[in-house]
């Protein structure tokens, strides 16, 4: 039997290393993890474990300061269909440490998803909403809806300076291939985008870089990894370079 308070526990994140261990050791069977992560109660995408949340807080700690010299304010990171708030919620408690006063973390989710309450504040705003109204310096994703495309809208917002996804990359179930992730592989099939010449990816085309955060990604387990199959969940940043 699955211990689902180590999993859904509110006050606390599961270990990475203890999650691998009940893998090896045949604790969590195949058809465990998939009962655990397609329950209709609350289905899990991303297993957020506190060796990925601190590791990403690091970061993003390390980029709000940066931002926080340069323009002299509070950094507002808004965090877009964020389903249940786990993510922003823990992240909240290890940066309001980190860096106090110089950043601001918000949640919102559209709820569309009727499958997926909030157990932690969530304001109820669909994407572009939020994007609007907050207008914030970082968008985090995780697991943003197959074959659709947020970062354009992202992308549009001047007051962005990075957003992060997390989730299946490239040819995977979260993003749009193209669109999102930039496969030239994908161009043709969006005729409204063709052209002469060489390739280059829509978001570098709105003068963002893509950098995969390899470090953090190595601390994600998701709902597509099994016991003896891992590693599908990445987390890709990507900047808006600074014109000098």
């Amino acid at each position: 039997m699955l211990p689902q308070y180590k999993f859904n526990d509110t006050m606390q994140l599961p270990s990475y290393y203890d999650v691998i261990s009940m893998f090896d050791s045949g604790a969590i069977s195949s058809l465990d993890w998939r009962q655990l992560c397609y329950n209709k109660e609350s289905p899990i995408f991303e297993l957020f474990t506190m060796e990925f949340v601190n590791l990403l807080a690091e970061y993003l700690s390390q980029r709000v300061e940066a931002y926080y010299a340069m323009q002299k304010q509070q950094v507002l990171i808004l965090e877009i269909g964020a389903g249940d708030g786990r993510l922003t919620h823990f992240l909240r408690l290890r940066l309001y440490t980190l860096i106090p006063g110089k950043v601001q973390i918000v949640a919102t989710d559209s709820g569309l998803w009727k499958s997926i309450r909030p157990v932690f504040p969530v304001e109820s705003l669909d994407y572009r909403k939020a994007l609007k109204i907050y207008q914030p310096g970082i968008v985090l994703c995780s697991w943003m809806m197959y074959q659709r495309d947020w970062t354009a809208a992202i992308r549009a917002i001047p007051s962005v300076n990075e957003y992060v996804l997390i989730g299946e990359m490239d040819e995977g179930c979260c993003g749009h291939p193209y669109r999102t992730w930039g496969l030239s592989s994908f161009r043709d099939r969006e005729i409204s985008d063709k052209k002469d010449g060489n390739f280059t990816p829509l978001y570098e085309m709105n003068g963002f870089q893509r950098y995969n955060l390899d470090e953090i990604s190595r601390y994600q387990i998701c709902r597509s990894d099994w016991p003896d199959s891992r590693f599908h969940s990445k987390t890709v940043s990507f900047l808006r370079e600074t014109k000098t």
